[in-house]
């Protein structure tokens, strides 16, 4: 087992504030004080999310290749002030910290359980479900009267991941959530395919196929020293 360092807990337990945050955020009204304590911690957040996401590239050895794959984390962690404190681009950026957050959600998976099974897929299907919810939820419930709590959201996701198709009972309206709807269902898609081809292969009976290869292979062993002796 990989011994997890101080700084990667104080980012995990970060992230977990950051989606804490977002969802407390769309189901209560802050007061002035609150919001402004709140944007605080917020801005110092970002600036340990950046030292990171800029120590990370120091320390990779292809850079390009980094940053291709992390652009969203630094994008997500950059602070909200201006400009990017109000309208679309807020929500978006906020939308973005619940990918980051579940990439390091899913590496800690990959830390503590370094082989490939179909264990780990189960569990980042339940963190895309997770992610995914919040998510809409934030990007719907002011305007969708669909997504009141964040039960709904839960079920929107579990449905979109698992059917690949759009629900028909509850769907989102905005532009954000139709593209975050596209974005689950590519997603899931590959997910699931991966997931149920591992079941079918853990569940296969390769004894059957490993004592006929055997057989066989006897037998070619058994001809080949038929002629060898012929040949004698």
């Amino acid at each position: 087992m990989n011994k997890l360092s101080k700084f990667d807990l104080a980012i995990f337990i970060l992230s977990i504030y950051t989606v804490l945050e977002l969802y407390l955020s769309t189901i209560l009204v802050y007061t002035d004080r609150l919001g402004g304590a709140l944007f605080k911690i917020d801005f110092v957040i970002c600036l340990i999310f950046l030292f990171d996401f800029f120590n990370r590239l120091y320390n990779s050895e292809n850079k390009l290749d980094y940053v291709k794959w992390n652009f969203i984390d630094f994008i997500s962690s950059i602070p909200m002030i201006g400009v990017l404190r109000v309208g679309r681009v807020f929500r978006i950026i906020r939308i973005l910290r619940l990918f980051r957050s579940g990439k390091v959600f899913v590496n800690l998976i990959n830390k503590f359980n370094s082989k490939k099974t179909f264990i780990n897929v189960f569990f980042f299907i339940l963190i895309l479900i997770f992610i995914f919810s919040f998510g809409i939820f934030s990007l719907e419930q002011q305007n969708n009267h669909q997504f009141e709590n964040i039960s709904d959201s839960i079920w929107w996701s579990f449905i979109t991941t698992f059917t690949l198709s759009l629900s028909q009972d509850i769907s989102p309206i905005t532009t954000e959530g139709k593209f975050f709807t596209a974005m689950l269902i590519v997603m899931g898609f590959i997910l699931i395919s991966l997931f149920t081809a591992m079941l079918t292969d853990y569940f296969i009976d390769d004894d059957g196929i490993n004592e006929k290869l055997d057989s066989i292979n006897q037998e070619l062993s058994e001809i080949k020293e038929e002629i060898l002796k012929i040949k004698k």
